[in-house]
């Protein structure tokens, strides 16, 4: 079975609030189950560490943790990732906001071609960058 939790903590790019905050909890009785708690990104660790002690507080005794990727500063390390990195991660589900933000928040044309030239380079396809620039 699977189950969601969500919890908000960026709030830009790269940017997020102090704390995350859990906006919708597990309202499902898994006292002494075992659980395998899957994210996209083990960044801060912030979000994982509050998912976690979310579970606990509903009495499951067994919880494992997954991510796509970890970074070296995440304060909670997951059982199992796929990839370890340093860099900004936009998933495929978040480029089009993506772009979207970087233009709302940079105002100036030089700004905005620096912060894409940022994507790019960390792997965003530049073919995708010019076919979203269409879509605004």
């Amino acid at each position: 079975q699977v189950y969601l939790i969500q919890i908000e903590f960026y709030i830009g790019i790269a940017q997020s609030m102090q704390d995350p905050v859990l906006t919708q909890g597990i309202s499902v009785d898994l006292a002494g189950k075992r659980v395998l708690l899957v994210d996209d990104i083990a960044d801060s660790g912030k979000s994982l560490n509050l998912a976690i002690r979310h579970l606990e507080a509903k009495g499951i005794t067994q919880i494992r943790t997954a991510t796509i990727y970890t970074k070296p500063q995440s304060q909670t390390k997951p059982d199992f990732y796929e990839k370890l990195t340093d860099c900004w991660v936009v998933f495929p589900w978040d480029r089009k906001e993506t772009l979207h933000k970087i233009r709302k928040e940079t105002g100036n044309t030089a700004r905005v071609e620096s912060e894409i030239n940022k994507l790019v380079k960390a792997g965003f396809p530049k073919r995708l960058v010019k076919q979203l620039e269409g879509l605004q």
